[in-house]
């Protein structure tokens, strides 16, 4: 079970978000077998670009992958904001408590009751598990083949409708 402590805090950070993404959460959460913590929702554009940055370097102007196993995201917070810059933030970060980023399959069952709440309530909402090819579909073609992304904990409104 989460402590109030952690469970204060993923209400924060699910506050963040847009009503539409916390009434997925929050319908996610009342069917699931285990606790989940959110632990992101919108992020400010500084912090995108850090987490752009990680894995990466800037070679000739642009910015080249140097370490693919760190790379986190294809957005650079500024030129390419991405869901979690906006406000609120159309996308979220969960994970089944308590936290074992090695447990793939409670990380599976995780999204399939969060998928399940968004068709319930009729709200679009898109899973990292799910990107065409395992990366995000508006990555650049010289991303694509070099990193796959299977974001597991991952899941926002879909590009589409919001």
């Amino acid at each position: 079970m989460l402590s109030r402590s952690l469970q204060q805090r993923s209400r924060a950070r699910l506050g963040s978000c847009h009503v539409d993404l916390r009434r997925v959460v929050m319908q996610a959460e009342a069917w699931m077998p285990f606790d989940v913590l959110v632990l992101e929702g919108h992020r400010s554009p500084a912090r995108q670009e850090r987490l752009f940055r990680q894995g990466r370097r800037e070679a000739g102007g642009r910015w080249v992958i140097a370490e693919p196993e760190r790379v986190v995201t294809c957005f650079d917070g500024r030129t390419r904001p991405g869901k979690h810059v906006d406000t609120p933030s159309q996308a979220v970060v969960m994970a089944p408590w308590p936290l074992d980023l090695a447990d793939r399959d409670r990380f599976l069952v995780m999204a399939g009751v969060v998928l399940a709440s968004a068709a319930a309530l009729r709200l679009p909402v898109r899973w990292g598990g799910q990107w065409e090819g395992g990366w995000i579909d508006s990555a650049t073609p010289e991303d694509r083949p070099e990193i796959p992304l299977f974001d597991l904990a991952y899941f926002q409104l879909n590009r589409s409708t919001y």
